[in-house]
């Protein structure tokens, strides 16, 4: 009996992490426009017809954002299941608050993601212990006074909210394929040119037949 009050406290923590965790996955605004870079790069549509131009905020999480989150569950999961020594009141969740702070500026992130694990399993046992109707709002009040000491650059760095992107052209440069080695060029200008809020790096591969490419 006592095991499934133990994995019910740890889904609840779990489900308060990650509910607080996701209000800060990067808001991506669609751009209103009916064309793709392609199609803008070749000058012509593809396809049916296009359905009218708007701009819609969407979430769309980055890879490094949701391994970020998985290391935070752990961290949970073991304050709740290990560290028997926490203790859930004010002077300890401050001291901790310190030590996450002090943590992610000097980039020991991998620290810091622990520490924040300990934060938010006080803070959703509290929320559990008092029955509050929105448990999750302890963490998210949390976080954003968080991010509003620290900076949105330095928060977002800490959180790979944004996370690395790669690009990688790979490009058949055999002298019998001109005409669509230019095409293929402009595909690329463009999708490079193409407006982003966070930097993407590039990466081109040429090959050919039997060789490839640096």
């Amino acid at each position: 009996m006592s095991t499934n009050v133990c994995n019910g406290n740890l889904f609840s923590s779990l489900k308060f992490t990650r509910d607080a965790l996701f209000g800060f996955s990067r808001v991506v605004a669609k751009p209103a426009t009916t064309k793709s870079p392609i199609e803008l790069a070749l000058g012509r549509s593809f396809g049916g017809p296009k359905r009218q131009p708007q701009s819609v905020n969407v979430y769309r999480p980055s890879n490094k954002f949701l391994e970020v989150i998985n290391e935070i569950e752990k961290a949970v999961a073991n304050a709740g299941a290990i560290d028997s020594r926490l203790r859930d009141n004010e002077r300890t969740k401050t001291k901790l608050s310190r030590l996450l702070a002090n943590a992610i500026k000097s980039k020991s992130y991998k620290y810091a993601r622990d520490v924040l694990g300990k934060i938010l399993h006080l803070l959703s046992t509290e929320s559990s212990r008092r029955r509050k109707r929105s448990p999750e709002n302890a963490g998210t009040t949390f976080l954003q006074e968080l991010r509003q000491t620290l900076g949105n650059d330095t928060f977002d760095s800490f959180m790979a909210v944004k996370g690395d992107v790669s690009l990688i052209f790979v490009v058949d440069d055999t002298g019998s394929m001109s005409d669509e080695i230019q095409a293929v060029k402009k595909i690329a200008i463009a999708v490079a040119n193409y407006p982003r809020e966070a930097p993407v790096e590039y990466i081109l591969s040429p090959f050919n037949d039997p060789m490839s490419g640096v």
